[in-house]
């Protein structure tokens, strides 16, 4: 078994640029970026289609070191204002903070920067309140200064303004379209051993072996939005159906090398096919899937217990596994087309075996979705910072104000435990999984469809049902990321063109083999028209046919109704 077309994702990809501007940019997607990647044991790397994950991390990592020096020095000013004024601390962090953050909120609500004038009238308000309400108080040292509390928490708050202006000049010196990958990768300090593990995911993610911790195995792929699948007896063209001594003996090997020739022509451009029917991008891989909790029986996948499942094997094992399919090992013949600089992909996943006199065929479609919205703002950037733009960073700084505030001794004490604890805790998973033999190995989270969705708010089943509304199968507009008609468009072509050359190379495989394709035939007609949608009145649908001597006839009912035989 080979992988023809296969290609190294590119690292120039529009796709991995707005990873970077994620890792960079959103705190969240950063911080389970480098604990997915860099501080989980043992577990496989889910696939990254599309996409180069080693400018990923090096954003990530870089944007953890700005993140932790700006909390930092919030916990400094935060200490240095409860030790001079203590009371008055506490008092401007929780009324003055979170009114400012209201105020900064609601004007990226509202979309009105003119709402900010509300923040110079909430300061000098609250002066005011707290001029006459301690008029004839006796402010001693547990109350403090009120000036200097008030001016600790500006402070604060222009601490984290300094702090959106910095990743902003980042976004732009480094992550616009027109400036990526041209300048050089940032370079953040690294021990060996964290180094070590990030070579070792990006190897990963170039590997023949998808190890999965879910039920579903096509981790990285997006989510399924079509399959099919039926079993076909292979019996002799023209003999009876049911004569088990008149069958072809087919070899799935055989068939998969035949539909990856007729697909590896529709993606090579010095190939036969016309312009019409090339598909620019195309990838074929022949890739093996098998659950995270099932390798205890599978040393060739899992040679040591101490270490992830590799993500790598012979051909000579691929095809093994294609050809006698048993255990939680299947192999599948991967073709993903990307669109959209790499922001949509669909993938088609193809799976032959057989059993008897029995032709088992099965298809499943995924879509990967563009990256959120909000990582597409970096284009719209300019090197200059106008005012305008200075109060929309002001905005997004006041967003959350008090909340960030209190989060921050957190944050720093999250991030130095864990540091602290990994060896601990890379002992203890060790221990548990030498222990038990059902140990889970397999990956639990695709960082590039992470980045899909906003903050990852959408749950799988919610995340299933937007994209069955993108294709078709509801009239509802879905809440994903797309920028463009177009992009749901080329995603169903895309996905529709590929299934319609596997069907056609599996039916000329079969007359080759004088295999009797009646059953076949129907079979295609009825996928093929999957898409059809009756909404009322006369539908006509036309004459559909695949391959050579394939035939399609139309009726119309005495209802009115278009039937297809």
């Amino acid at each position: 078994m080979h992988s023809a077309l296969s290609v190294r994702p590119e690292s120039t990809s529009e796709a991995t640029r707005y990873l970077c501007i994620a890792a960079r940019a959103d705190e969240s997607f950063g911080s389970r970026l480098i604990g997915e990647l860099l501080y989980t044991d043992l577990r496989a790397v889910a696939p990254s289609v599309g996409i180069d994950l080693r400018p990923v991390l090096s954003h990530g990592l870089a944007a953890r070191t700005q993140w932790r020096d700006r909390d930092i020095s919030v916990l400094l000013v935060m200490a240095l204002s409860l030790l001079i004024a203590p009371v008055f601390s506490l008092v401007s962090w929780f009324l003055l903070l979170p009114l400012l953050g209201f105020v900064g909120k609601t004007a990226q609500n509202l979309g009105k920067l003119r709402v900010l004038l509300a923040m110079p009238v909430v300061i000098i308000f609250y002066f005011v309140f707290l001029q006459v309400s301690l008029e004839d108080a006796d402010t001693g040292y547990w109350l403090g200064s009120s000036w200097f509390a008030s001016l600790a928490a500006l402070v604060l708050f222009g601490l984290f303004v300094r702090d959106r202006l910095r990743t902003r000049q980042a976004l732009v010196g480094e992550l616009r379209r027109d400036r990526f990958p041209t300048r050089p990768l940032p370079n953040p300090q690294t021990s060996p051993a964290l180094q070590a593990k990030i070579d070792e995911v990006c190897a990963a993610q170039y590997g023949n072996v998808t190890v999965y911790g879910e039920f579903t195995p096509f981790i990285g792929n997006g989510m399924r939005v079509s399959d099919w699948s039926f079993a076909l007896p292979t019996v002799v063209s023209g003999e009876r159906p049911h004569d088990a001594e008149n069958t072809v003996a087919i070899d799935p090997l055989e068939l998969i090398e035949h539909v990856r020739s007729r697909l590896a022509l529709l993606g090579d451009p010095a190939g036969r096919a016309t312009d019409g029917d090339r598909l620019h991008g195309l990838t074929l891989d022949d890739r093996v899937y098998v659950t995270g909790t099932d390798l205890a029986q599978r040393p060739e996948l899992l040679p040591t217990r101490d270490r992830p499942p590799v993500h790598q094997v012979s051909s000579a094992l691929v095809g093994e596994i294609a050809g006698a399919p048993r255990g939680a090992a299947r192999h599948y013949l991967c073709a993903s087309v990307p669109s959209w600089g790499g922001e949509v992909v669909a993938t088609t996943f193809l799976h032959f075996s057989t059993d008897g006199r029995m032709l088992y065929l099965e298809c499943a479609c995924t879509i990967l979705v563009p990256l959120a919205r909000k990582y597409h703002e970096v284009d719209r950037l300019t090197d200059q910072v106008s005012p305008e733009q200075i109060l929309w960073t002001v905005a997004r700084a006041a967003t959350g104000l008090g909340t960030a505030v209190f989060g921050t001794p957190l944050r720093l004490l999250r991030g130095w435990w864990r540091d602290f604890r990994a060896p601990t805790r890379h002992l203890g998973t060790l221990a548990q999984a030498r222990e038990d033999l059902g140990f889970n190995y397999g990956a639990q989270l695709s960082i590039r469809e992470l980045g899909s969705l906003e903050g990852g708010l959408f749950s799988q089943r919610e995340q299933q049902q937007h994209l069955q509304n993108a294709f078709g199968i509801s009239d509802r507009h879905p809440w994903l990321q797309y920028q463009n008609y177009f992009q749901v468009m080329d995603g169903r072509k895309h996905l529709k063109l590929v299934e319609r050359h596997v069907l056609a190379a599996i039916l000329d495989f079969l007359d080759d083999k004088g295999v009797d394709t009646t059953e076949f035939r129907s079979r295609q007609m009825t996928i093929l028209n999957q898409g059809i949608i009756q909404t009322g009145g006369v539908n006509v649908v036309g004459n559909q046919a695949v391959g050579e001597q394939a035939t399609a006839n139309q009726q119309l009912s005495e209802q009115g109704s278009a039937k297809g035989a």
